[in-house]
């Protein structure tokens, strides 16, 4: 079995550091020889060159701590997501844990929570900053659970107003009055909304936004939820409550709009299994952007984001730990993606 040498020791313990904020408590002499199973000949030796570089310093009787200086190391970003089954959430936390890695200066980890619940306390340990997805509006409960989070923290999907924490949110709202006059400008005035989404913050504003548009422009607006609970599968429930739908009331809409893009395939069979053809019976848009637009026939029209999602989060976080601002909030405006699956009526279709 191979014997680590402490030059190998002294490489690994490096970049361990980088896991460790400036300052903290780095590992005992007595965890690092369990953790990599080496004596105390090998550790002493290792120690010595992180003494030597001043990696570390250290604290008779107390211990190791971390001697290097912000700019030589990495930023380690924790981020916190519901644990639902949404492409939008996954899509989110894929496109931050990529920009991570572009970025060359941040490490990534993520973990996913109980969204029912209180939020788990997370320690400070290693991390320098902490991105969490509540899609829902901060009340009171959680307000003093933030209390409890000393790192600088960015909130996404979530509305706080004038509050003094850091957030990074999408126009829903707005995204929701542009997918209406997108369908009202092609002629639609018989819109299904259709929703697969557990209760959230941002389908309410997307909802919002397209009642705001209907009762300016007379748009017969009809709501169908499929009253997703978290754990369960939204493509099959939307499948299944649309069929329920188009059972009693096939001829109510001339265009569905999707308050997210999870559901698509199972509109698309709904649809088809009864018969109905995109565009050429219905139309179909969807609220958000997710990678399903691109491999579905025919393509979705849908909402876009101009920005990056992880972009905000990161550079957000930086002028933060940087000094150069407090906190931030950063609002990604939407825009109209058009595809094929949304077809043009005349007066005489509507």
């Amino acid at each position: 079995m191979h014997s680590i040498r402490p030059e190998e020791l002294y490489q690994i313990l490096r970049q361990d550091l980088e896991n460790f904020a400036p300052g903290s408590k780095f590992y005992s002499v007595r965890e690092i020889m369990r953790k990599y199973s080496c004596n105390l000949r090998v550790v002493n030796g290792a120690i010595s060159k992180l003494k030597e570089k001043k990696l570390i310093h250290c604290e008779p009787h107390v211990g190791m701590f971390n001697a290097m200086r912000e700019s030589s190391r990495k930023r380690h970003l924790l981020y916190l997501a519901p644990d639902w089954p949404s492409r939008m959430l996954q899509k989110n936390r894929l496109d931050l844990q990529e920009e991570v890695a572009r970025s060359k200066h941040w490490l990534f980890q993520s973990r996913l929570y109980d969204a029912e619940n209180n939020l788990p306390l997370m320690p400070a340990s290693g991390l320098d900053a902490i991105c969490i997805n509540k899609p829902s509006v901060l009340d009171k409960r959680h307000l003093m659970w933030l209390q409890h989070i000393t790192l600088p923290l960015v909130l996404t999907d979530c509305r706080v107003g004038d509050i003094s924490i850091s957030s990074v949110n999408v126009m829903d709202e707005f995204a929701g009055f542009l997918l209406a006059k997108y369908l009202f400008d092609r002629g639609h005035r018989r819109i299904l909304l259709f929703n697969a989404e557990p209760v959230n913050s941002s389908i309410a504003l997307r909802k919002q936004g397209m009642r705001n548009f209907a009762s300016l422009s007379g748009i017969r607006l009809v709501e169908l939820d499929c009253k997703v609970q978290l754990g369960e599968y939204a493509v099959r429930k939307a499948y299944e409550t649309l069929s329920s739908y188009l059972a009693e009331k096939r001829d109510t809409f001339t265009a569905l709009a999707a308050m997210s893009s999870g559901c698509i395939p199972g509109i698309y069979r709904a649809l088809g299994e009864n018969g109905l053809k995109i565009p050429d019976d219905v139309s179909v848009a969807g609220c958000d952007y997710a990678d399903d637009y691109d491999y579905v026939t025919p393509m979705l029209s849908g909402i876009g984001v101009k920005g990056s999602f992880a972009e905000a989060v990161l550079n957000g976080l930086d002028a933060v730990l940087d000094g150069k601002v407090k906190y931030f909030h950063t609002e990604l405006r939407p825009y109209i993606m058009e595809r094929n699956s949304v077809a043009a009526l005349s007066a005489v279709t509507r």
